[in-house]
């Protein structure tokens, strides 16, 4: 189990909890589960950055948005990422550096194949003094 995020009982799909104690934190860490759970994190390399740019109405469809860019630069461009730095943060709108390297699937073995990002029970609350989300991937 991870220190960031937790992967959540569920029939068909996959469910995933994740936090971090600010926005920022919670951010960076839902871009590193994203890819944990497409492969083992540890065996990506940092060799290309991608820079990414979201917004969104609140804070709920940022996060979403966010969830959705990273699923397409793994689908459109191959590209999975490790380490992640927010650059600019401002309410409901960041831009973020990721480095990673194209997935090789003779290097990353593939854990789960995300299909898509969706609404389905979606959650993003501050709990106590985490910033907690709840996202279901269709697989």
């Amino acid at each position: 189990m991870s220190d960031f995020y937790k992967i959540l009982e569920h029939t068909a799909d996959l469910a995933i909890r994740i936090w971090g104690r600010d926005e920022k934190e919670l951010f960076v860490n839902a871009a590193k589960a994203f890819f944990d759970v497409i492969t083992d994190i540890n065996t990506i390399r940092c060799k290309k950055t991608h820079f990414v740019k979201v917004e969104g109405a609140d804070l709920e469809e940022c996060f979403f948005n966010w969830l959705d860019e990273l699923l397409f630069l793994f689908d459109a461009k191959g590209f999975i990422g490790r380490e992640i730095e927010i650059l600019n943060w401002q309410p409901f709108r960041l831009e973020a550096k990721i480095k990673g390297e194209k997935y090789d699937d003779k290097r990353h073995p593939l854990k789960t194949a995300i299909k898509a990002i969706t609404y389905h029970n979606f959650k993003l609350q501050k709990e106590e003094e985490l910033f907690v989300a709840e996202v279901l991937f269709d697989i």
